[in-house]
């Protein structure tokens, strides 16, 4: 019987290493695994980075995939949690062309109703940042697209999970 996958965040705090990424990486690629994210940042440990990995994947690959991680000499702690486990959040940065801005309501209000922060705005396009839950931006997304010609880049995507305590007694 084939096991169910669901959405899991590995987290892994590692030295900072030229390579070590490719090697985290290779391991999924072997398996044949899509990262869905990929977050890569320094953490709360001086010296100490903080990796976040999304996959859809069985929770006995998870257990494989996290042994192999532990292997790398750069590792000091891997573990993986269930998305529901955790607290997402993306910033999208945004662009429309000023003039359908200009000339439409309904863009402001959404703006607006969204809670969006203006950037930049130029006689050509008008730039803006959402800050939210997946769902939140996916729905603002469809409902500029009824308005304007919206074009956007979905920049950053944090996780933060907190950890067994077992790097703090590591360090």
């Amino acid at each position: 019987m084939k096991e169910e996958k669901e959405f899991y965040t590995i987290t892994v705090f590692t030295e900072n290493h030229p390579g070590l990424l490719s090697r985290i990486a290779n391991i999924f690629t072997r398996r044949k695994l899509n990262i869905e994210s990929l977050t890569v940042s320094g953490s709360e440990y001086e010296g100490i980075h903080r990796f976040n990995i999304l996959l859809k994947i069985s929770e006995e690959q998870v257990n494989k995939v996290l042994k192999q991680i532990e292997k790398q000499v750069e590792v000091f702690d891997a573990f993986a949690r269930k998305e529901e486990n955790t607290t997402q959040h993306e910033t999208t940065l945004f662009k429309i062309p000023t003039n359908q801005m200009l000339e439409s309501s309904e863009i402001e209000a959404l703006i607006r109703k969204y809670d969006v922060r203006l950037m930049k705005v130029n006689s050509d396009n008008t730039y803006f940042e959402k800050s939210g839950t997946q769902s939140e931006i996916n729905q603002m997304i469809e409902e500029m697209k009824e308005h304007c010609d919206v074009r956007y880049i979905r920049s950053v995507k944090s996780t933060f999970i907190q950890s067994d305590g077992k790097l703090a007694n590591i360090l």
